[in-house]
């Protein structure tokens, strides 16, 4: 199953790619880290904490506000 063909408003789009990049890299590095073994498995959670506190509720938001939009049509 794929993702819906949603669009952001222009606002939505420059703050998701903020954001989403911002994730991108932090998911990278840690999990990067974890398969390496240079951390634990359970940094998981440390990731998940840094990855809120980086604006992760915000980027989760911005979709579902799209989503929603696209299910209204």
């Amino acid at each position: 199953m794929a993702m819906p063909p949603i669009s952001f408003t222009k606002d939505e789009a420059s703050r998701e790619a903020e954001l989403g990049n911002q994730l991108s890299t932090l998911r990278g590095e840690y999990f990067a880290k974890i398969i390496m073994g240079d951390l634990p498995v359970d940094a998981y959670d440390k990731f998940l904490k840094e990855a809120q506190s980086m604006g992760l509720e915000e980027f989760l938001s911005i979709h579902q506000a799209a989503l929603d939009r696209y299910n209204k049509r």
